[in-house]
């Protein structure tokens, strides 16, 4: 009878503890090997588990705290991730992908700590993924499991060679000291733990000279030539223009800027119709005295003052002006007036 009433105190005890304790906080890590999920309670407590058709369900004899209940993951690896809480036990149901395995494990101290490492598949897998599961069976002491994976690394992965050092220092813990020292030579020389399979090597008894590591010559960068913008090259074009003013015995070099200046336009302009006057009035002069019957303007100007005043006034009609006709006759500018002008009444 003492013995039940002792197992029953018991119960009600550690019932009471379990009670007691509560989940604070819930982290996600993500990691080579997978995804690693730490729920920190404020006492210690225990859990069961169960994997149903590939969904990891985790009980924890612990109440929860809102704030822990709503934390979501952001694994690539996990589907979906549900917390219920009743009568103070926790229910958290993890649907996977790539699922292969849970490893679940606790550590003790403030605050306690439930780890579940859920590891992708690594036939599924990148080759980071692989070698991260393998080391991590390798860490876990689980050194045949790890052993196999390695294995299958170098079979799918026969470019790569950075892994052959942890798969050297497994071999040392399955005592296999001939495939160490045969995977501890085949860590290249340009690996980071190059030196350490070197002292490896030499604890093993075998001598061997530490090469100098190989340095892969780096890809030639070529630079890509973006487009000049105007204010570049205007400087290029400067710069040219300098170098050809300094080589050459010429005096003076124009400045292509200038050529794509506004004022370029517009001394442009202006010389255009300058041009093109100076040929229109030409023309039309010459137009004048081609029609202008030149026996016409042979008087005497003091005395022939008729001859005079009819070829002022031929020359006035066909358009020219007081100046071109007082220049062509060799009069004054008044006497054209004045003849244009008794025309002019005459008229009237």
């Amino acid at each position: 009878m003492k013995k039940i009433l002792l197992i029953c105190l018991l119960s009600i005890l550690l019932l009471g503890l379990k009670a007691n304790s509560t989940i604070n906080d819930i982290r996600f890590g993500y990691y080579d090997f997978g995804t690693r999920i730490v729920i920190e309670t404020d006492n210690t407590t225990d859990y069961t588990y169960d994997v149903i058709s590939g969904d990891l369900i985790l009980r924890i004899n612990s109440s929860i705290t809102k704030t822990a209940s709503n934390i979501k993951p952001k694994s690539k690896f996990i589907k979906s991730f549900k917390i219920s809480d009743e009568d103070d036990q926790t229910e958290i149901t993890i649907a996977t992908r790539l699922f292969r395995r849970p490893n679940i494990f606790t550590l003790s101290g403030s605050p306690y700590k439930i780890v579940v490492d859920l590891l992708c598949e690594p036939s599924k897998g990148k080759y980071a993924n692989d070698l991260g599961i393998a080391n991590y069976l390798r860490n876990l002491g689980l050194r045949k499991a790890a052993d196999v994976e390695f294995a299958k690394i170098e079979k799918s992965n026969p470019d790569k060679k950075d892994f052959y050092y942890y798969y050297a220092l497994n071999d040392l813990k399955l005592a296999r000291k001939k495939d160490a020292i045969k995977h501890f030579k085949m860590v290249p020389t340009n690996d980071r733990n190059y030196a350490d399979a070197v002292k490896q090597l030499k604890k093993l008894g075998v001598s061997i000279e530490q090469k100098k590591k190989e340095v892969e010559p780096a890809p030639v960068q070529i630079k890509e030539t973006k487009p000049l913008e105007t204010e570049e090259i205007v400087e290029v074009e400067e710069e040219v223009v300098e170098s050809v003013h300094e080589d050459s015995d010429s005096t003076s070099v124009v400045d292509p800027s200038f050529f794509k200046s506004p004022f370029w336009y517009l001394t442009l302009v202006i010389a255009i119709i300058v041009i093109g006057s100076t040929i229109f009035f030409f023309v039309r002069r010459n137009s004048f005295k081609s029609k202008f019957d030149e026996s016409s303007i042979k008087f005497d100007n003091e005395h022939d003052l008729k001859s005079k005043h009819e070829a002022i006034r031929k020359l006035y009609n066909q358009g020219w002006s007081v100046k071109a006709i007082s220049k062509e006759l060799n009069i004054d500018q008044d006497d054209v007036y004045l003849t244009i002008e008794e025309e002019s009444e005459g008229k009237a």
